[in-house]
């Protein structure tokens, strides 16, 4: 197994002693003719993420063509050609070892593409245009394409802003300018190491491969070999553990589908208890009323002004006032029971809330459910306007009495 590789590189429009102009950059990522002499058989690049290599080309000249800058003496102009406008990024991976199964290299080196693309993501964000793959060299590898907003891309050289920024601050000002000089080198290594380590994390620890080579390090042949199996021994565990929580989302994924079924059933049958109950509710209060018509009707008056004659206006109402105590007794067992739906359907509309209780795709059951509720919620409004009236023609029976009480009163 071998170690990490990954590089970062800005060009301008304007070549030099030291670097390709971007034009050049991209002819050689293209592989035109004469472009790549390095590379004995070229191949045209694989597209990995992004826009192809042509429509990178134009937006980035089109963007320097149109970008302005302001300088000293207020003027504006277009931006320089030695401005660097353009941020690469290059990734390789291991080429394939000798006895190597060749199926799973193929599937380790797809992993690396896609943790190697998610991580650019992560840290490029939308300046991020293009990755390209290239598979004619010794070892397989990406080139990313960066184009900052503002045309900027001195900015992908974190090593040198880091010590710029520090040569700039107050402390560097107060040491001697060759020390300070040695601290700013500290920071550009800093700088470049923490995004080393960064890819090394998320990219290079999951797909097996080592943060540094052995030649820098002088390690050994046997201690090179055992550094390997360690770094492959830590790939198995990473990919067991992203097994296990794949697994675990799953489990929780059912789980959550199962929980949301039982609480539709329960939200179903408490609407369905709620149902029958209404219906028992009215078969009850219509028994009531019938008993209010009794109550009402010639008979039951002349027994009550029988029952006041026998035994006096205090006692004769006693008596009769029996069936008017049962049914004020009726009015709070029913009362109960309404607050008993009422709690119950409020818990069936909370569920509906949290969309708990209609949360599959079904309009059909959707529309059901929802005629139910509304149905429930209607009976409900009825019921207080039967209990109303019920009460209302209590008391005028209630009246009635004390009427008729008053007038025969005198007879005792």
């Amino acid at each position: 197994m071998a170690y990490q590789f990954i590089h970062c590189e800005t060009y301008s429009r304007k070549k030099t002693e030291k670097k390709f102009s971007t034009k050049e950059i991209i002819a050689e990522a293209k592989r035109e003719d004469g472009a790549c002499p390095h590379v004995p058989e070229p191949h045209p690049p694989n597209l990995v993420y992004g826009i192809g290599l042509d429509d990178l080309e134009s937006l980035h000249d089109s963007m320097c063509d149109s970008a302005k800058m302001t300088n000293s003496k207020g003027q504006t102009r277009s931006i320089r050609k030695d401005q660097q406008t353009l941020g690469t990024v290059v990734l390789s991976f291991p080429s394939i070892a000798e006895n190597q199964n060749e199926q799973q290299y193929s599937k380790d080196y797809e992993e690396w593409k896609k943790l190697s693309v998610d991580w650019l993501k992560q840290k490029y964000g939308s300046e991020l245009k293009t990755v390209i793959e290239h598979t004619d060299e010794s070892h397989p590898h990406l080139h990313a394409y960066l184009i900052p907003d503002d045309l900027k891309s001195d900015k992908y050289n974190i090593g040198r802003r880091a010590k710029t920024d520090f040569l700039k601050s107050d402390e560097a000002l107060k040491l001697p300018k060759k020390e300070a000089n040695k601290v700013g080198d500290r920071k550009y290594k800093e700088a470049w190491r923490e995004w080393q380590d960064s890819y090394y994390e998320k990219v290079a620890i999951p797909c097996g491969l080592s943060r540094i080579g052995p030649g820098k390090r002088r390690l050994s042949r046997d201690a090179w070999q055992k550094e390997n199996q360690q770094a492959q021994s830590l790939k198995r565990a990473i990919s067991q553990k992203n097994s296990f929580v794949s697994k675990t989302k799953e489990q929780a994924k059912s789980e959550a589908e199962q929980l949301i079924a039982q609480a539709k059933e329960q939200a179903a049958k408490i609407l369905q208890d709620a149902d029958q109950q209404l219906t028992k509710i009215k078969n009850e209060i219509s028994q009531e009323e019938e008993k209010i018509k009794d109550i009402k009707s010639t008979w039951f008056v002349k027994r009550l002004m029988h029952n006041i004659r026998e035994e006096g206006l205090k006692e004769g109402i006693k008596k009769s006032s029996s069936q008017i105590s049962k049914l004020k007794k009726s009015i709070s067992k029913l009362k109960k029971e309404k607050e008993t739906i009422q709690k119950e359907k409020d818990y069936s509309e909370e569920l509906r809330r949290k969309d708990m209780l209609i949360s599959d795709n079904s309009d059909r059951e959707k529309q059901e459910l929802k005629n139910k509720v509304s149905s429930l919620i209607s009976e409900n409004d009825k019921l207080e306007k039967e209990k109303e009236d019920y009460k209302n023609k209590y008391a005028d029976l209630s009246n009635s009495i004390s009427i008729q009480s008053s007038k025969n009163g005198y007879k005792k």
